[in-house]
């Protein structure tokens, strides 16, 4: 069995620095990996965010309305990514816009999206995006190009980013866009 008595003071010294020392790095290790870890989840919820505004803005601005199903089923797709008044919005002005879109035979091909977290807590996200597309209807002549540029408030809903707002509202934007 090993005696401390005969240990001097230097000795004591050097155990006292290297416990010291190791206290002062778990002091300091455990809150930066503390730190580290809530940037990872923090990254991983603003892609999270991104990705899915990037795919509900790609939903919002790809469609054939060549019939009703066709239509029916964009609506759905644009439904279930949606939540509060934005969900509200569409399900209120979706059969006028139902009926322009069939009566014009409306289409329009995503060729990508672009998307930003502005701002974001754990569970919303403020989101700009910009969508290039061509525009094109039976009343047209031809096919427009253009980009258009959205912002978009989601809200995260039993683990799933939903769009619950949208700058300028849609409604407006296919008002605008229309093939004439």
């Amino acid at each position: 069995m090993t005696s401390f008595r005969g240990w001097s003071r230097w000795h004591w010294a050097a155990v006292s620095a290297l416990l010291a020392a190791v206290v002062v790095l778990i002091t300091v290790a455990v809150p930066t990996l503390s730190r580290l870890e809530a940037r990872r989840i923090n990254r991983s919820n603003v892609e999270a965010a991104e990705n899915a505004a990037c795919g509900y803005a790609t939903t919002l601005l790809r469609y054939g309305i060549w019939s009703a199903d066709r239509f029916d089923s964009y609506s759905a797709a644009i439904s279930q990514g949606a939540t509060g008044s934005w969900l509200a919005a569409w399900d209120k002005q979706k059969q006028s816009l139902r009926d322009t879109m069939l009566t014009t035979r409306a289409s329009s091909q995503v060729w990508g999206a672009w998307c930003t977290v502005d701002s974001h807590t754990a569970d919303t996200a403020h989101v700009s995006t910009n969508v290039p597309h061509t525009l094109a209807s039976d009343t047209a002549h031809e096919p427009r190009h253009g980009e258009l540029q959205y912002v978009l408030d989601l809200r995260k809903v039993n683990g799933r980013w939903l769009c619950e707002g949208l700058t300028p509202p849609m409604i407006d934007t296919f008002a605008s866009a229309a093939p004439s």
